[in-house]
């Protein structure tokens, strides 16, 4: 399959290029080689008087030149700069989640491929910005060794002159060494030659022996102030240079989705962790309890119901957690969370039909057990249940979801009613089935995903 949105290995910039003192419009760019844009926001444009001069970012008007999604472009200044300047282009793209790649219960190659590719573009540029700010860090640190170094070459080649001098003053008269027989005495003497005291001074990100400045001495040590772990997830000052350390510990601040999953299977008091996050609102699923079957008259049950949305919560705040029984010959039991309830499905009757239970609450959707499990991504629900199990960390959705979980709404031969195992293929609130023996159907449960501070 052809690419449809290629992005060639680059640092996704190009110039400078060179005005011509009469034009205000110049392009298209996109040409091989340089690059293409998603959005004319994309576009940095910076303008420079000469060769040594400093780049100055400049509003432009930036054009798409064809309709497509990733297309050349042009750029329009607000005056005409003469020759002696020139200018350069960068991509600088602050990506958005703008597509749903889901076309029904697939996927749609094209927006999924649009999407990749749009990431493509922002992790080229990021790379280019941290390559730029590594080199400027390598510069500082080089400049100022050069200066350490230069700095006490001459006080040694300054001690050098002022003992050589001693020593021709000392030869061109009657010297007494008994005057230069305590250290007052030879400090007072070298005064003339070489200053008490010398100072290296530091710039912003770099520190000299801990501080700002410090006096030549036998010892000068010059290191990075690197960012603290707070001024790395604040990411509000500028000046401090950031290792990788700090680097993780910002992304890892300003991540988005859940870190962990709790499941409550039996009715009780739960209680939030005490680093919770609040910037990002708990998800919750309820699901009542399931309707069993003992009659192949009518050979299964209903399906408990489904409540689905997010909930405010504090740290370490306590809140009963109600969970709906499985039954084989009455109306499951219903469960309740936090404002968010589900009630049961029925059990069969000989001489009639079975009804499936309802949620209620929930701000994303109130359904049943049918319209929220894995394979069911075309539903609210079943889209949120997927979205927050791959939110989690590899090794956390691993222990919490091992096997089938959270796939089948129907099962067989369950003989009582018990609490729903997550280690299951069935979800919680699944019907019961009459295949020669009776079936409970499974009992609700409760799930909460939520993220720790980190």
């Amino acid at each position: 399959m052809v690419q449809p949105y290629p992005l060639p290995r680059s640092y996704r910039e190009a110039g400078p290029y060179d005005f011509d003192g009469v034009s205000a419009v110049y392009g298209p760019f996109g040409a091989p080689g340089q690059f293409s844009i998603f959005d004319p926001e994309d576009v940095v444009v910076e303008v420079r008087a000469g060769e040594t001069a400093d780049w100055i970012e400049v509003d432009a008007t930036i054009a798409k030149t064809t309709a497509a999604a990733l297309s050349p472009f042009t750029v329009t200044f607000g005056e005409a700069y003469s020759a002696t300047h020139d200018f350069r282009i960068s991509g600088r793209r602050l990506h958005e989640r703008s597509l749903d790649v889901t076309k029904g219960v697939s996927i749609s190659a094209d927006k999924l491929e649009l999407e990749l590719s749009k990431q493509a573009a922002c992790l080229q540029e990021q790379r280019r910005d941290i390559d730029a700010s590594t080199a400027r860090v390598s510069a500082v640190l080089e400049t100022v060794t050069d200066a350490v170094e230069t700095t006490t070459a001459n006080a040694e080649a300054a001690a050098d002159a002022a003992e050589a001098a001693a020593h021709s003053a000392e030869a061109a008269s009657t010297w007494d060494p008994s005057s230069y027989s305590t250290t007052a005495q030879i400090e007072a003497m070298l005064a003339g030659y070489v200053p008490a005291t010398r100072t290296i001074a530091s710039g912003p990100g770099v520190s000299i022996n801990g501080g700002a400045s410090a006096t030549l001495g036998a010892t000068v040590t010059v290191s990075l102030d690197y960012a603290t772990e707070a001024e790395a997830k604040a990411g509000v000052l500028t000046g401090k240079p950031m290792s990788p350390l700090n680097v993780a510990q910002a992304i890892a601040a300003h991540g988005s989705g859940y870190t962990d999953v709790d499941f409550i299977t039996v009715s009780g008091n739960y209680t939030f962790p005490a680093d919770l996050d609040p910037s990002i609102d708990p998800l919750v699923f309820v699901w009542g309890g399931g309707g069993g079957s003992n009659s192949s008259s009518n050979s299964y049950g209903g399906e408990g119901g489904v409540a689905c949305g997010t909930v405010t919560a504090t740290a370490g705040e306590v809140v009963a957690a109600v969970v709906g029984a499985g039954t084989v010959s009455s109306t499951a039991g219903t469960s309740s969370f936090k404002g968010l309830s589900a009630t049961g499905g029925s059990s069969n009757q000989a001489s009639g039909s079975v009804t499936h239970g309802v949620g209620s609450g929930g701000n994303i959707q109130n359904t049943y057990v049918e319209n929220c499990r894995f394979s069911i991504t075309a539903m609210p629900a079943g889209r949120e249940l997927t979205a927050a199990v791959f939110s989690l960390q590899a090794s956390v959705r691993r222990a919490a979801f091992p096997n089938e979980a959270l796939s089948n709404v129907q099962i067989s031969g369950k003989s009582a009613a018990a609490a729903w195992d997550r280690t299951s293929a069935y979800c919680p609130g699944a019907r019961g089935y009459y295949n020669t023996i009776l079936s409970y159907g499974v009992n609700g449960a409760v799930a909460v995903f939520y993220r720790r501070k980190s």
